[in-house]
Protein backbone atom coordinates (compact mmCIF):
# COMPACT_ATOMS: atom_id res chain seq x y z
CA UNK A 1 0.00 0.00 0.00
CA UNK A 2 1.38 3.20 -0.96
CA UNK A 3 2.58 5.22 1.48
CA UNK A 4 3.35 2.58 4.30
CA UNK A 5 6.77 2.85 5.91
CA UNK A 6 9.74 1.85 4.68
CA UNK A 7 10.13 -1.23 7.36
CA UNK A 8 7.03 -2.29 6.62
CA UNK A 9 7.71 -2.83 2.92
CA UNK A 10 11.18 -3.99 3.76
CA UNK A 11 9.38 -6.55 5.92
CA UNK A 12 6.62 -7.29 2.74
CA UNK A 13 9.71 -7.99 0.41
CA UNK A 14 11.60 -10.41 2.71
CA UNK A 15 9.23 -12.50 4.90
CA UNK A 16 5.93 -12.62 2.64
CA UNK A 17 5.03 -15.74 0.15
CA UNK A 18 1.45 -15.06 -1.88
CA UNK A 19 -1.49 -16.01 -0.11
CA UNK A 20 -4.71 -16.94 -1.87
CA UNK A 21 -7.24 -14.45 -1.47
CA UNK A 22 -9.79 -16.62 -0.78
CA UNK A 23 -7.53 -18.08 2.35
CA UNK A 24 -7.79 -14.63 4.13
CA UNK A 25 -11.22 -14.14 3.27
CA UNK A 26 -12.16 -17.49 5.05
CA UNK A 27 -10.22 -16.77 8.00
CA UNK A 28 -11.11 -13.02 8.37
CA UNK A 29 -14.62 -14.51 8.29
CA UNK A 30 -14.52 -17.40 10.64
CA UNK A 31 -13.13 -14.65 13.43
CA UNK A 32 -15.83 -12.21 12.59
CA UNK A 33 -18.96 -15.00 12.85
CA UNK A 34 -17.41 -16.00 16.41
CA UNK A 35 -20.65 -15.31 18.70
CA UNK A 36 -18.78 -13.46 21.58
CA UNK A 37 -16.88 -10.02 21.24
CA UNK A 38 -13.85 -11.85 23.69
CA UNK A 39 -13.63 -15.02 21.18
CA UNK A 40 -13.76 -12.35 18.03
CA UNK A 41 -10.89 -10.23 20.17
CA UNK A 42 -8.68 -13.38 21.10
CA UNK A 43 -9.28 -14.63 17.42
CA UNK A 44 -8.13 -11.26 15.47
CA UNK A 45 -5.09 -11.41 18.17
CA UNK A 46 -4.31 -14.93 16.68
CA UNK A 47 -4.28 -13.45 13.48
CA UNK A 48 -1.94 -11.05 13.96
CA UNK A 49 0.58 -12.73 15.03
CA UNK A 50 0.87 -14.61 11.65
CA UNK A 51 3.97 -13.31 9.99
CA UNK A 52 3.48 -14.85 6.83
CA UNK A 53 0.46 -12.34 6.15
CA UNK A 54 1.56 -8.48 5.40
CA UNK A 55 -0.61 -5.54 6.72
CA UNK A 56 -1.26 -4.90 3.34
CA UNK A 57 -2.74 -8.10 2.29
CA UNK A 58 -4.95 -8.00 5.76
CA UNK A 59 -6.14 -4.25 4.34
CA UNK A 60 -6.61 -5.53 1.02
CA UNK A 61 -8.98 -8.68 2.24
CA UNK A 62 -10.67 -6.26 5.05
CA UNK A 63 -11.44 -4.42 2.22
CA UNK A 64 -12.98 -7.02 0.13
CA UNK A 65 -14.99 -8.89 2.64
CA UNK A 66 -18.08 -10.43 1.64
CA UNK A 67 -21.65 -11.09 2.75
CA UNK A 68 -22.33 -15.08 3.28
CA UNK A 69 -24.67 -15.61 0.64
CA UNK A 70 -26.64 -13.87 -2.10
CA UNK A 71 -30.49 -13.83 -0.80
CA UNK A 72 -32.96 -13.42 -3.59
CA UNK A 73 -35.20 -10.77 -3.90
CA UNK A 74 -38.91 -10.38 -2.45
CA UNK A 75 -40.25 -11.09 1.40
CA UNK A 76 -40.13 -13.58 3.55
CA UNK A 77 -39.35 -14.07 7.66
CA UNK A 78 -36.61 -15.91 9.18
CA UNK A 79 -35.94 -17.56 12.51
CA UNK A 80 -32.85 -16.49 13.74
CA UNK A 81 -30.55 -17.74 16.55
CA UNK A 82 -29.05 -14.67 17.71
CA UNK A 83 -26.74 -14.49 20.71
CA UNK A 84 -27.77 -11.41 22.79
CA UNK A 85 -26.85 -11.08 26.28
CA UNK A 86 -24.61 -13.56 27.05
CA UNK A 87 -27.53 -16.08 25.78
CA UNK A 88 -28.79 -17.62 22.63
CA UNK A 89 -31.85 -16.12 21.32
CA UNK A 90 -34.99 -17.49 18.79
CA UNK A 91 -35.64 -14.17 16.82
CA UNK A 92 -38.69 -14.06 14.07
CA UNK A 93 -36.84 -11.34 11.50
CA UNK A 94 -38.91 -10.09 8.55
CA UNK A 95 -37.32 -9.21 5.23
CA UNK A 96 -37.71 -7.47 2.32
CA UNK A 97 -35.17 -7.25 -0.15
CA UNK A 98 -35.51 -4.78 -3.12
CA UNK A 99 -35.65 -6.39 -6.38
CA UNK A 100 -32.73 -4.07 -8.06
CA UNK A 101 -30.26 -5.51 -5.00
CA UNK A 102 -26.96 -6.60 -6.78
CA UNK A 103 -24.69 -8.68 -4.53
CA UNK A 104 -21.60 -7.12 -5.93
CA UNK A 105 -23.37 -3.35 -5.21
CA UNK A 106 -23.22 -2.17 -1.73
CA UNK A 107 -27.26 -1.63 -0.81
CA UNK A 108 -28.66 0.83 1.79
CA UNK A 109 -30.04 -1.29 5.31
CA UNK A 110 -33.19 -0.06 6.47
CA UNK A 111 -33.53 -1.39 10.03
CA UNK A 112 -37.44 -1.08 11.46
CA UNK A 113 -38.72 -1.60 15.08
CA UNK A 114 -41.94 -1.70 15.80
CA UNK A 115 -44.50 -0.56 18.56
CA UNK A 116 -45.77 -2.47 21.21
CA UNK A 117 -47.91 -5.46 21.03
CA UNK A 118 -47.06 -4.95 17.32
CA UNK A 119 -44.59 -7.47 14.78
CA UNK A 120 -41.72 -6.72 12.14
CA UNK A 121 -44.55 -7.65 9.62
CA UNK A 122 -45.84 -4.35 9.35
CA UNK A 123 -42.99 -2.29 9.31
CA UNK A 124 -42.52 -4.27 6.46
CA UNK A 125 -45.60 -2.69 5.17
CA UNK A 126 -45.07 0.93 6.14
CA UNK A 127 -41.51 1.02 4.39
CA UNK A 128 -41.57 -1.61 1.85
CA UNK A 129 -42.43 0.89 -1.11
CA UNK A 130 -39.06 3.10 0.13
CA UNK A 131 -36.46 0.33 0.51
CA UNK A 132 -38.00 -0.66 -3.27
CA UNK A 133 -37.06 2.77 -5.09
CA UNK A 134 -34.06 2.73 -3.25
CA UNK A 135 -32.96 -0.64 -3.81
CA UNK A 136 -32.39 -1.30 -0.04
CA UNK A 137 -32.62 -4.50 2.33
CA UNK A 138 -35.50 -3.88 4.68
CA UNK A 139 -35.16 -5.58 7.95
CA UNK A 140 -37.59 -5.57 10.80
CA UNK A 141 -37.26 -8.22 13.84
CA UNK A 142 -39.94 -9.19 16.35
CA UNK A 143 -39.90 -8.21 19.96
CA UNK A 144 -38.54 -11.47 21.66
CA UNK A 145 -39.67 -9.75 25.22
CA UNK A 146 -43.09 -8.98 26.58
CA UNK A 147 -43.56 -7.14 23.57
CA UNK A 148 -45.34 -3.92 26.12
CA UNK A 149 -43.38 -1.65 25.29
CA UNK A 150 -39.35 -0.62 25.58
CA UNK A 151 -37.81 -0.69 28.32
CA UNK A 152 -34.63 0.90 28.25
CA UNK A 153 -32.22 -2.34 28.98
CA UNK A 154 -29.02 -3.74 27.98
CA UNK A 155 -30.65 -6.63 26.49
CA UNK A 156 -33.06 -4.58 24.19
CA UNK A 157 -30.14 -3.00 22.91
CA UNK A 158 -28.07 -5.69 22.76
CA UNK A 159 -31.03 -7.23 20.40
CA UNK A 160 -31.03 -4.75 17.86
CA UNK A 161 -27.60 -4.74 17.67
CA UNK A 162 -27.41 -8.46 16.92
CA UNK A 163 -30.14 -8.11 14.51
CA UNK A 164 -28.34 -5.57 12.59
CA UNK A 165 -24.80 -7.46 12.68
CA UNK A 166 -26.99 -10.87 11.58
CA UNK A 167 -28.01 -8.59 8.30
CA UNK A 168 -24.62 -6.66 7.67
CA UNK A 169 -23.47 -10.59 7.35
CA UNK A 170 -26.12 -11.68 4.96
CA UNK A 171 -25.87 -8.77 2.15
CA UNK A 172 -23.86 -6.19 0.60
CA UNK A 173 -24.64 -3.55 3.06
CA UNK A 174 -23.19 -0.18 2.34
CA UNK A 175 -21.93 0.60 5.96
CA UNK A 176 -21.86 4.73 5.26
CA UNK A 177 -25.98 3.78 4.28
CA UNK A 178 -27.47 2.46 7.53
CA UNK A 179 -31.02 4.19 7.90
CA UNK A 180 -32.34 3.16 12.00
CA UNK A 181 -36.24 3.72 12.11
CA UNK A 182 -39.09 2.74 14.86
CA UNK A 183 -42.45 3.05 15.60
CA UNK A 184 -43.60 4.26 19.40
CA UNK A 185 -41.80 1.53 21.21
CA UNK A 186 -39.07 1.08 18.12
CA UNK A 187 -39.47 5.14 18.15
CA UNK A 188 -37.78 4.94 21.73
CA UNK A 189 -35.44 2.07 20.83
CA UNK A 190 -34.60 4.17 17.80
CA UNK A 191 -33.50 6.98 19.61
CA UNK A 192 -31.62 4.78 22.33
CA UNK A 193 -29.14 3.14 19.87
CA UNK A 194 -29.02 6.28 17.95
CA UNK A 195 -27.64 8.39 21.06
CA UNK A 196 -25.70 5.73 22.49
CA UNK A 197 -24.17 4.62 18.99
CA UNK A 198 -24.41 7.50 17.10
CA UNK A 199 -21.53 6.17 14.40
CA UNK A 200 -22.81 3.43 13.32
CA UNK A 201 -25.85 5.03 11.35
CA UNK A 202 -26.60 7.30 8.16
CA UNK A 203 -29.60 8.52 9.41
CA UNK A 204 -32.56 8.16 12.06
CA UNK A 205 -36.50 8.54 11.72
CA UNK A 206 -38.49 7.87 14.85
CA UNK A 207 -42.28 8.19 14.90
CA UNK A 208 -43.90 9.20 18.04
CA UNK A 209 -41.23 7.92 20.25
CA UNK A 210 -38.67 10.21 22.06
CA UNK A 211 -35.66 10.43 24.37
CA UNK A 212 -36.16 10.49 27.93
CA UNK A 213 -34.24 11.44 31.12
CA UNK A 214 -35.99 9.19 33.57
CA UNK A 215 -34.16 9.14 37.16
CA UNK A 216 -33.81 5.37 37.59
CA UNK A 217 -32.48 2.15 35.53
CA UNK A 218 -30.25 4.23 33.53
CA UNK A 219 -32.86 5.84 31.54
CA UNK A 220 -31.49 9.15 30.50
CA UNK A 221 -30.47 9.34 27.60
CA UNK A 222 -31.38 12.86 27.17
CA UNK A 223 -28.04 13.60 28.31
CA UNK A 224 -26.40 12.28 25.08
CA UNK A 225 -28.17 14.63 22.40
CA UNK A 226 -25.32 16.53 21.44
CA UNK A 227 -24.02 12.73 20.35
CA UNK A 228 -26.61 13.40 17.31
CA UNK A 229 -25.49 16.91 15.64
CA UNK A 230 -24.43 15.53 12.74
CA UNK A 231 -27.06 12.90 12.24
CA UNK A 232 -30.16 14.09 9.88
CA UNK A 233 -32.98 13.07 12.25
CA UNK A 234 -36.87 12.80 10.86
CA UNK A 235 -39.48 12.15 14.15
CA UNK A 236 -42.88 12.28 13.20
CA UNK A 237 -45.15 13.01 15.60
CA UNK A 238 -48.96 13.69 16.56
CA UNK A 239 -49.51 16.94 18.86
CA UNK A 240 -52.19 16.02 20.77
CA UNK A 241 -50.09 12.94 22.18
CA UNK A 242 -48.71 12.40 25.69
CA UNK A 243 -47.85 15.46 27.13
CA UNK A 244 -44.51 13.98 28.55
CA UNK A 245 -42.95 12.50 25.50
CA UNK A 246 -43.52 16.17 23.64
CA UNK A 247 -42.07 17.94 26.28
CA UNK A 248 -39.08 15.44 25.42
CA UNK A 249 -39.31 16.11 21.96
CA UNK A 250 -39.76 19.80 21.73
CA UNK A 251 -36.93 19.91 24.89
CA UNK A 252 -34.74 17.57 22.14
CA UNK A 253 -35.19 19.43 18.88
CA UNK A 254 -34.46 23.04 20.71
CA UNK A 255 -31.19 21.30 22.46
CA UNK A 256 -30.07 19.80 18.92
CA UNK A 257 -30.63 23.27 17.27
CA UNK A 258 -27.97 25.22 19.89
CA UNK A 259 -25.81 22.03 19.45
CA UNK A 260 -26.24 23.43 15.62
CA UNK A 261 -27.72 20.32 13.57
CA UNK A 262 -28.49 21.11 10.63
CA UNK A 263 -30.40 18.57 9.27
CA UNK A 264 -32.94 17.72 12.89
CA UNK A 265 -36.40 18.18 12.50
CA UNK A 266 -39.47 17.34 14.49
CA UNK A 267 -42.79 17.47 12.65
CA UNK A 268 -45.95 17.67 13.99
CA UNK A 269 -49.59 16.56 13.52
CA UNK A 270 -51.62 19.21 15.12
CA UNK A 271 -54.94 16.79 14.77
CA UNK A 272 -53.28 13.84 15.39
CA UNK A 273 -52.72 12.08 18.57
CA UNK A 274 -50.19 8.42 19.28
CA UNK A 275 -49.99 8.71 15.23
CA UNK A 276 -48.41 10.34 12.32
CA UNK A 277 -48.57 10.61 8.53
CA UNK A 278 -45.72 8.36 6.71
CA UNK A 279 -46.36 10.75 3.90
CA UNK A 280 -44.99 13.83 5.19
CA UNK A 281 -41.34 13.25 4.44
CA UNK A 282 -40.05 12.72 0.76
CA UNK A 283 -38.07 9.55 1.81
CA UNK A 284 -35.96 8.84 -1.13
CA UNK A 285 -35.05 12.58 -1.35
CA UNK A 286 -34.19 12.04 2.60
CA UNK A 287 -32.44 9.04 2.81
CA UNK A 288 -31.38 9.35 -1.06
CA UNK A 289 -28.92 11.75 0.24
CA UNK A 290 -27.69 10.80 3.81
CA UNK A 291 -24.20 9.60 3.85
CA UNK A 292 -22.85 8.66 7.07
CA UNK A 293 -19.20 10.55 7.45
CA UNK A 294 -16.68 7.48 8.81
CA UNK A 295 -13.47 10.08 9.28
CA UNK A 296 -14.88 13.09 10.41
CA UNK A 297 -12.69 16.04 11.06
CA UNK A 298 -14.78 16.85 13.95
CA UNK A 299 -15.52 14.18 16.52
CA UNK A 300 -17.92 14.60 19.60
CA UNK A 301 -18.79 12.25 22.42
CA UNK A 302 -20.93 12.17 25.50
CA UNK A 303 -21.30 9.38 27.35
CA UNK A 304 -22.12 8.07 31.36
CA UNK A 305 -21.46 4.81 30.99
CA UNK A 306 -19.04 2.08 30.83
CA UNK A 307 -18.40 1.04 27.21
CA UNK A 308 -20.68 3.58 25.59
CA UNK A 309 -17.66 6.09 24.81
CA UNK A 310 -16.78 5.38 21.39
CA UNK A 311 -17.46 7.47 18.10
CA UNK A 312 -16.09 7.12 14.98
CA UNK A 313 -12.08 7.23 15.80
CA UNK A 314 -12.28 8.68 18.74
CA UNK A 315 -13.10 6.87 22.40
CA UNK A 316 -13.50 7.48 26.01
CA UNK A 317 -11.65 4.69 27.77
CA UNK A 318 -12.46 5.89 31.38
CA UNK A 319 -14.26 8.76 33.54
CA UNK A 320 -13.69 11.14 36.35
CA UNK A 321 -15.48 10.19 39.38
CA UNK A 322 -17.95 13.03 39.17
CA UNK A 323 -19.15 11.16 36.09
CA UNK A 324 -22.31 9.04 37.08
CA UNK A 325 -25.14 7.17 35.17
CA UNK A 326 -27.64 7.10 37.58
CA UNK A 327 -27.29 9.54 41.17
CA UNK A 328 -29.66 11.43 43.72
CA UNK A 329 -30.98 14.33 42.80
CA UNK A 330 -29.91 17.38 45.11
CA UNK A 331 -31.80 20.70 45.72
CA UNK A 332 -32.71 22.75 48.70
CA UNK A 333 -36.92 21.99 49.02
CA UNK A 334 -36.81 25.88 49.11
CA UNK A 335 -36.37 26.16 45.47
CA UNK A 336 -38.14 23.02 44.39
CA UNK A 337 -40.88 24.34 45.66
CA UNK A 338 -40.62 27.50 43.49
CA UNK A 339 -40.38 25.59 40.53
CA UNK A 340 -43.22 24.61 38.34
CA UNK A 341 -42.88 20.67 36.55
CA UNK A 342 -41.39 21.86 33.60
CA UNK A 343 -38.92 23.60 35.80
CA UNK A 344 -37.91 20.84 38.06
CA UNK A 345 -37.15 19.11 34.87
CA UNK A 346 -34.94 21.27 33.70
CA UNK A 347 -33.19 21.60 36.84
CA UNK A 348 -32.62 18.02 37.02
CA UNK A 349 -31.17 18.19 33.30
CA UNK A 350 -28.87 20.90 34.22
CA UNK A 351 -27.57 17.91 37.29
CA UNK A 352 -27.56 15.20 34.93
CA UNK A 353 -25.28 17.54 32.49
CA UNK A 354 -22.36 17.91 35.12
CA UNK A 355 -22.42 14.43 35.63
CA UNK A 356 -22.16 13.30 31.62
CA UNK A 357 -18.67 13.16 30.65
CA UNK A 358 -17.61 14.81 27.12
CA UNK A 359 -14.89 14.67 24.45
CA UNK A 360 -14.33 17.16 21.79
CA UNK A 361 -11.68 16.26 19.11
CA UNK A 362 -10.42 17.79 16.34
CA UNK A 363 -8.64 16.54 13.39
CA UNK A 364 -5.79 19.61 12.24
CA UNK A 365 -3.38 18.08 10.13
CA UNK A 366 -1.70 14.37 9.75
CA UNK A 367 -0.06 14.00 13.71
CA UNK A 368 -1.96 17.23 15.12
CA UNK A 369 -5.01 17.23 17.34
CA UNK A 370 -6.83 19.17 19.34
CA UNK A 371 -9.25 17.89 22.00
CA UNK A 372 -11.18 19.54 25.16
CA UNK A 373 -13.71 17.82 27.51
CA UNK A 374 -14.99 17.24 31.27
CA UNK A 375 -14.82 14.14 32.89
CA UNK A 376 -12.85 12.53 30.92
CA UNK A 377 -9.65 10.63 32.53
CA UNK A 378 -8.34 8.82 29.37
CA UNK A 379 -9.04 8.43 26.04
CA UNK A 380 -8.13 6.97 22.87
CA UNK A 381 -7.66 7.77 19.25
CA UNK A 382 -7.61 4.94 16.18
CA UNK A 383 -6.42 6.90 13.32
CA UNK A 384 -5.99 5.96 10.14
CA UNK A 385 -2.27 6.14 7.81
CA UNK A 386 -3.01 9.36 6.96
CA UNK A 387 -4.26 11.13 10.42
CA UNK A 388 -0.66 9.77 11.57
CA UNK A 389 2.54 12.24 11.22
CA UNK A 390 6.02 11.84 10.10
CA UNK A 391 7.49 8.55 11.48
CA UNK A 392 4.43 7.93 13.61
CA UNK A 393 4.35 10.76 15.23
CA UNK A 394 1.24 12.10 17.12
CA UNK A 395 0.36 15.38 18.96
CA UNK A 396 -2.59 16.15 20.92
CA UNK A 397 -3.55 19.56 22.55
CA UNK A 398 -5.60 18.32 26.26
CA UNK A 399 -5.91 19.75 29.24
CA UNK A 400 -3.60 22.79 28.81
CA UNK A 401 -0.81 20.47 27.85
CA UNK A 402 0.82 19.11 24.25
CA UNK A 403 0.79 15.54 24.64
CA UNK A 404 3.04 13.01 22.26
CA UNK A 405 2.82 10.00 21.45
CA UNK A 406 4.65 7.53 18.81
CA UNK A 407 3.32 4.19 17.05
CA UNK A 408 3.09 2.29 14.09
CA UNK A 409 0.42 0.71 11.57
CA UNK A 410 -0.44 -2.65 13.45
CA UNK A 411 -2.43 -5.25 12.23
CA UNK A 412 -3.50 -6.41 15.68
CA UNK A 413 -5.29 -2.83 15.65
CA UNK A 414 -6.70 -3.57 11.95
CA UNK A 415 -8.38 -6.99 12.98
CA UNK A 416 -9.48 -6.55 16.60
CA UNK A 417 -11.46 -3.36 15.19
CA UNK A 418 -12.63 -5.21 11.88
CA UNK A 419 -13.78 -8.81 13.91
CA UNK A 420 -15.64 -6.27 15.68
CA UNK A 421 -17.70 -3.95 13.00
CA UNK A 422 -16.32 -5.36 9.85
CA UNK A 423 -16.44 -2.33 8.63
CA UNK A 424 -14.81 -2.22 5.02
CA UNK A 425 -14.42 2.00 4.76
CA UNK A 426 -13.19 2.45 8.36
CA UNK A 427 -9.95 0.66 8.80
CA UNK A 428 -7.75 2.18 11.35
CA UNK A 429 -4.14 0.92 11.55
CA UNK A 430 -2.57 2.69 14.77
CA UNK A 431 -3.97 2.87 18.40
CA UNK A 432 -2.81 6.48 20.44
CA UNK A 433 -3.70 6.16 24.32
CA UNK A 434 -3.89 9.66 26.01
CA UNK A 435 -2.93 11.04 28.61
Amino acid sequence: MAGLWAWMVLFAIGLQQPIPKQDLQARLAQAVDLPTAGERRKAARALATDRTVSLEQWLASCRQFSPLSRVPAGSRTDTVNLRVAGKWQQTPIHLYVSKRYEADQPAPLILAHHGAGGSGAGMISLWRPVAEALGAVLVAPDEVGDNQGYRFQLQERQAAQAVERWARRQWNVDENRIFLTGVSRGGHLSWDLALRFPDRYAACMPMIGGPTFLIDGGRNNMRYLENLRDLPIRNLQGSLDQPALLFNLRHAFRKLQGFGASDAQLIEFPELGHQFDFQAVDWLEFLGRSRRQPWPKQVIRLAARKGEGRNSWVQIKTFTRDVQEEFKLKVEAEHWNSLDEDGRKLHYMEQVDQKTARLEVHWLEAGHFQASGRGVKSFSLLLSEAMIGEKGAVKVEFGGKVRRKKGRPSARVLLEEFVESFDRSFLPLARFDFP
